[in-house]
């Protein structure tokens, strides 16, 4: 069997550091199955693919719903001023 990087593996912790705005990804990691720094390139046999993650569809649902509510709200609003300003 094929050796596979690192960065697809189940066992692989990547490690993080704190930027400004948001955290960045860097290059090495944790292999929780042989317990040392690895870098994302590296490989062994203990490779096992990381299983996928899907968004549930209700979150998505959720979340579509604000940005409507928002939406409608500040379309309501544009439309208050519109009028405000025909009147005078």
């Amino acid at each position: 069997m094929e050796n596979k990087s690192c960065s697809f593996c189940r066992f692989f912790e990547r490690y993080y550091t704190k930027g400004a705005k948001q955290f960045n990804k860097t290059k090495t990691g944790l292999c929780r199955k042989r317990q040392e720094q690895v870098t994302v390139q590296d490989g062994c046999k203990e490779f096992v693919k990381k299983p996928l993650r899907r968004r549930s569809v209700r979150l998505l649902r959720y979340y579509l719903n604000e940005i409507l509510l928002e939406l409608h709200a500040l379309r309501e609003v544009a439309e208050d001023n519109r009028d405000e300003g025909a009147d005078e």
